[in-house]
């Protein structure tokens, strides 16, 4: 237990907020940026994304609260460019949620920036093989389950408490390839008593420079943030214990089994939304103007090594088909059934064989964007029947309430209902021939084509399912692309108004370029 007069102390504090700069006209924070000079941006930044630049060059570590869409990569990019130009730093870590995560910051920095980029990959020998070469990259990326697959740990168990030791040498020798961290989706390590948490712990306190990026907080679980802020500035915003914190903010209550539960002073709740804009900004979709009202979002995927084979036969079933339309028919739906990580097929004794695939990178994706969007409602298109079932499964196993439109659909307006109004059904699971044309799903606001459909009529009419009159929110779509496949094709007709479908019935070499 710790004074009542140090807590009171510690929550009178005068702190800094950083909302003053959200006020800041565009120009004026150009001209602002510009007096610093040194400064350059490979693509144009809006406001929000000016105004958090400016926050990051000026603060040596700092949190970003933004929501999805809004380009936090690109904020963090900026900062390091600025940094790097400036010679305050030499390497940068990236700690991100997922191997998937590692491929998607090598599109960003290739759009953002001109940083040479090392993604570490693959298995723990690989990744040290890789890391041996980092000198000559800026950025080096690593999933936060790769950096603790590479750091030997034990657990000891102590009574009710565990001990977490780690291999202080390697993970000293591992922090000496870099000067600077950004750590992407910074919730994964909310867990204080977490492998990953006292790793970062170490590389926090080393490295003068670190950022984190987040969604917009929630008050779902406050007392993470404890965890979030101390990997930032080591406590100065939020106290340099757990136990501190809780005592601050939160009434301790005895659960069920035995153990404890903390949860917030509704006194002190909006203190604490006050105090944490110490060293973090928010940005919520309602506070930034020059976005479009529809932003249009690709995910750029790479096939797995399985896929990668099935899609080269399938391929050489096209060639080989030479124009035959039933032929081409059958192998352009091979194709997209591959992207989506399976192939259905005929056997030579007649039989019907269905492969799942082992890894399957949409669905990591999508799960990865359902992460990022927290608590919000989405709606995911698709255009086969195994694919939606395939999606079904990995929403079950993450435990993620959903409902699905598609052809046997038995009450199709009862699960758009539920889906409308319950609170735990987060995910709409609708097949594009089902729902592009009928359905009215405002309430939502973020959309995945897992599969987009082919007419440039239907990708419309199924656009419009979320981006229509009655819509309070910007819409975000985002269109999950396996790297030179089919899928790119697709979206490329799409954008000229064009089917990919139609045209390769009239040159199936279309398909082949």
């Amino acid at each position: 237990m710790y004074s009542e007069s140090s807590v009171n102390a510690f929550i009178s504090r005068n702190l800094d907020s950083w909302d003053w700069i959200k006020e800041i006209p565009k120009d004026s924070l150009i001209a602002q940026i510009y007096e610093l000079g040194g400064n350059s941006f490979k693509t144009s930044p809006f406001t929000h994304q000016l105004a958090s630049f400016l926050v990051g060059i000026h603060k040596e570590s700092f949190l970003y609260y933004l929501f999805p869409g809004s380009g936090k990569t690109k904020i963090a990019l900026d900062i390091l460019n600025y940094l790097y130009y400036n010679k305050k730093i030499k390497r940068t870590l990236v700690l991100v949620p997922y191997t998937i995560t590692i491929e998607s910051w090598k599109d960003q920095i290739e759009e953002h920036s001109n940083f040479k980029y090392l993604p570490l990959l693959g298995t723990s020998k690989k990744r040290l093989e890789s890391l041996k070469n980092c000198k000559d990259y800026d950025i080096v990326g690593l999933s936060y389950s790769g950096l603790t697959a590479l750091i030997p740990h034990t657990i000891v168990k102590n009574k009710n408490r565990k001990e977490i030791l780690l291999d202080y040498s390697v993970l000293e020798e591992f922090s000496n390839n870099f000067d600077s961290i950004i750590y992407d989706e910074l919730h994964y390590c909310k867990s204080y008593n977490s492998i990953i948490f006292n790793i970062c712990k170490y590389l926090s306190n080393k490295y003068k420079y670190k950022y984190g990026l987040t969604g917009t907080p929630t008050s779902r679980n406050l007392e993470d943030f404890w965890s979030q802020f101390y990997l930032i500035d080591g406590g100065e915003t939020l106290g340099k214990t757990i136990s501190f914190y809780r005592q601050a903010f939160f009434e301790q209550k005895k659960n069920y089994w035995g153990g404890y539960e903390y949860k917030i002073k509704k006194e002190r709740k909006e203190l604490l939304m006050k105090i944490i804009k110490n060293n973090s900004i928010t940005y919520r979709d309602d506070e930034v103007f020059d976005l479009p009202e529809k932003v249009n979002i690709i995910k750029h995927l790479s096939l797995s090594k399985q896929q990668c084979e099935f899609y080269k036969k399938a391929m050489e079933g096209v060639i080989e088909a030479k124009g035959d339309i039933t032929q081409l028919d059958n192998s352009f739906i091979k194709i997209r059934q591959i992207t989506s990580g399976y192939i259905k097929f005929t056997s030579n004794e007649g039989e019907e064989v269905k492969i799942i695939f082992d890894e399957n990178p949409k669905l990591e994706s999508l799960v990865e964007i359902l992460n990022e969007i927290g608590n919000e409602k989405l709606v995911v298109f698709n255009e086969y029947t195994i694919t939606g079932d395939i999606i079904c499964d990995r929403l079950k196993q993450e435990k993620i309430g959903h409902e699905r439109l598609y052809g046997a659909t038995e009450n199709k307006y009862e699960t758009m209902q539920k889906f409308l109004n319950d609170k735990d059904c987060r995910v709409y699971v609708v097949n594009s021939k089902s729902g592009a044309m009928s359905l009215n799903l405002q309430k939502a606001h973020y959309q995945v084509y897992f599969e987009s459909p082919v007419s440039p009529i239907i990708r419309e009419q199924s656009g419009k399912r979320l981006h229509r009159l009655g819509q309070q929110h910007r819409v975000f779509i985002y269109d999950l692309v396996m790297k030179h496949t089919i899928d790119e094709k697709i979206v490329g007709f799409i954008k000229e108004g064009k089917s990919l479908y139609e045209a390769i019935f009239k040159d199936y070499k279309c398909l082949l370029n």
